[in-house]
C-alpha cells in the first residue's frame, strides 16, 4: 500500500485490480481506495471536478466495450451516475463532489 496526499492529506492507495484494470480507469491525480472484482473507488483531492472525471470514467468504461444503459448527471447538486451493460453484467458508476473532493465507485452485478 502506498500513500498519496492532495489538499494536505495523505491517503492510502490500494492497487487497482481487475475487471477494473483493464478498463484503463483514469487514476491520474487521485488515490484508488479499494478495489477488489466487484467494487473500486477512487477518490480526488486534486481540483478535478465532478463533471471532468465523470464523463472521462464513461469514456473508459464505454471504451472497455460496456453499453450505456441508463445515466443520470446532475452536477449542480454534485452527483453522477451511469449504469453499463456487456455479457449479462452490470456496472454501476457512482459520484459525487464535496468539500473540494470527488469520489467514484465502479460496481458490477
Amino acid at each position: 500500500m502506498s500513500e498519496s496526499s492532495g489538499a494536505g492529506m495523505a491517503q492510502p492507495s490500494v492497487p487497482i485490480t481487475e475487471p477494473w484494470a483493464s478498463m484503463n480507469l483514469p487514476t491520474s491525480g487521485g488515490t484508488v481506495l479499494y478495489s477488489d472484482a466487484t467494487s473500486c473507488t477512487i477518490t480526488w483531492l486534486d481540483g478535478s471536478t465532478l463533471n471532468d472525471l465523470g464523463d472521462k470514467l464513461d469514456s473508459a468504461v464505454k471504451g472497455a466495450g460496456w453499453s450505456e444503459k441508463a445515466g443520470m448527471k446532475m452536477v449542480d447538486m454534485g452527483l453522477y451516475s451511469n449504469t453499463y451493460e456487456k455479457n449479462g453484467t452490470t456496472v454501476s458508476l457512482a459520484g459525487a463532489e464535496a468539500a473540494g473532493m470527488v469520489s467514484f465507485t465502479l460496481t458490477t452485478y
